[in-house]
């Protein structure tokens, strides 16, 4: 069950290698991150834009500002390659993409915030249940 959850990007895994890359910032709370508002659908942030994915349509796209600073234009890329496979194991989300030919996922923690305080605080996040 995915609706409600919050997660925190801990980085970009080559499933081949298990070499994983740390987007920058890492000491942006709200940066790389996503909120289930179903368990298909999610909003989050990149460094600057906001993002949403559907899980079930292979879809990912975000309200973008052009070049981005840091790993935020890889981390939408990412999203927008996915492939419809992913893992939900208790505290881990992996969503899986290729590019080039190389399989790779998005490793996730769940974000353990306070469950009243919407981790957003900073940005509105529309949803798309708000649609």
């Amino acid at each position: 069950k995915l609706a409600g959850t919050k997660w925190k990007l801990e980085g970009i895994v080559n499933e081949q290698t298990g070499e994983m890359q740390i987007l920058v910032p890492t000491d942006c709370e709200e940066c790389y991150t996503l909120e289930f508002d179903t368990d298909t659908t999610a909003c989050g942030k990149s460094v600057m834009s906001t993002v949403y994915i559907n899980i079930n349509y292979l879809e990912g796209y975000s309200l973008t500002f052009e070049n981005e600073p840091y790993n935020g234009n890889d981390y939408r890329a990412a999203l927008s390659y996915m492939n419809g496979r992913y893992i939900i194991e208790e505290s881990q989300l992996k969503l899986y993409f290729e590019e080039v030919n190389v399989s790779y996922y998005l490793f996730f923690l769940k974000n353990y915030h306070n469950e009243n305080e919407k981790i957003f605080h900073n940005w509105y996040c529309i949803t798309f249940s708000d649609m």
